[in-house]
Parts: structure tokens; C-alpha cells; sequence
């Protein structure tokens, strides 16, 4: 599977946020259900692609959910905590997007839009080059 990255990225997750809106929450990286709370991190990721009902993830946990299929992304997942985090990962597949940052200000548990009526047209904003703190 290949890897999205940078505009492509931020406008897919824009369109999983916006068709699956109970599924984002900016506050964790990753949350499941009691179900998954155990679960691999994989299964975890999975969970939040097909919808899983109480799996949610902030926007950096999409962008990895988004890759998640790719194997070598799949691998990173495995093995996160070890020397990569959710946000460590999404930042690299925005670069060049989004410098270090803008990625850090974007993946804050308290960011919300400033100007844009939802987190989805904010994320089209930002994909088109406005900058985190402009929308």
C-alpha cells in the first residue's frame, strides 16, 4: 500500500474526520473501547479505520491510521514507545507540510480552529498552505 504524505495526508484526514466525527477526539493519540484497551496497537489502528464504535483518535493518531496498511508504517506501530511516538510519526509523513512546529502546535490536546466552522475544513485549509496557527 503506498503511504500518503504531506497535502495528500492532511485531506484525507479531513474526509475520515468529517464522515466518522464520534470517531475524533484531540485529547488522545489512540483511545479504544474496554475491548481493545489491551490490544496491540495495530489492532487498535484498525479498529479506528473501520470504524470501530469507541475507538477515537486525534489528528495525528489519523494520520498514522491512515498509513497504517503500509508495512513499514505497520512495523513502526509495532514497536512505538521504543523511539517513535504517534505524533513523531505523523509529523514525519506531513513534512514537508508542516515543519516540526506547526506539526507539535496542530497535535496539542487544546488545538481547535481558530477561524474555520470544523476541524475538517481547518485540515483543507492547512493542506492548501495556511499555516496551524491561521486557521
Amino acid at each position: 500500500m503506498t503511504v500518503l504524505i504531506g497535502a495528500e495526508l492532511l485531506l484525507a484526514v479531513a474526509d475520515a474526520i468529517e464522515a466518522n466525527p464520534d470517531n475524533y477526539n484531540q485529547e488522545d493519540w489512540i483511545a479504544s473501547d474496554e475491548v481493545l484497551q489491551d490490544a496491540p496497537q495495530t489492532k487498535r489502528f484498525d479498529a479506528l479505520i473501520e470504524g470501530s464504535c469507541g475507538t477515537t483518535a486525534c489528528v495525528a493518531g489519523w494520520c498514522v491510521a491512515i498509513n497504517a496498511k503500509n508495512k513499514s508504517i505497520r512495523n513502526r506501530i509495532k514497536n512505538l514507545g521504543d523511539s517513535d511516538s504517534v505524533g513523531d510519526m505523523a509529523a514525519k509523513l506531513l513534512w514537508p507540510l508542516l515543519e516540526q512546529n506547526e506539526a507539535d502546535e496542530l497535535f496539542q490536546a487544546n488545538w481547535r480552529p481558530l477561524s474555520s466552522k470544523s476541524v475538517s475544513s481547518a485540515l483543507r485549509k492547512i493542506a492548501k498552505g495556511k499555516r496551524v496557527s491561521e486557521v
